[in-house]
Formats: structure tokens, sequence, C-alpha cells
């Protein structure tokens, strides 16, 4: 049996129904809704590195508790930052 979903006074209000109530009895109320992705704001760049680059990358971002791109976004921040300071 499906049934209407009340109107609510307050956000606690619904948030106590939904608390009491199985969703599942209430489907018939739901509408579908359109869903909209925004574009990516990074850009993602493929670079050839050598085996033992890639190795030295990774054991230094393991060192620093991060991810290897972490790492490697970091010191490229740094060094342009440092070339302005320094310019």
């Amino acid at each position: 049996m499906n049934k209407k979903i009340p109107k609510f006074k307050s956000i606690a209000e619904e948030a106590d129904f939904w608390d009491t109530h199985d969703f599942t009895d209430y489907t018939e109320s739901f509408r579908p809704v359109k869903v909209k992705f925004a574009k990516p704001l990074k850009h993602t760049f493929e670079l050839p590195l050598g085996k033992s680059l890639i190795n030295s990358l990774e054991t230094e971002a393991g060192k620093k508790g991060m991810s290897t791109v972490a790492l490697i976004t970091t010191w490229l921040s740094e060094k342009l930052k440092d070339k302005h300071v320094n310019a």
C-alpha cells in the first residue's frame, strides 16, 4: 500500500517522521529528478617517466604519507611559488 508523504512544519519534524517510517511505503510520492554533472575542474597530464623515477616518487610519497600524485602536485606548486618569489 502506497501512502502520501505528509507536509512538515520543520526539518526536525520531517527527520522524526522518517526515523519511524519506511520510505518504501511512499514510493508513489517520489518523482524523478534530473542531475547535471559539472565539468571537471582539473586537467590531467600524461608524463613518460622511467621506472626508477616512479619508484623514487612512490617511496618519497610513502614517507610523507601522501599519494604520488599529491606529492608531485605539491612539488610543482612549491617550485612555481619559489620561481615567482625569486624573480
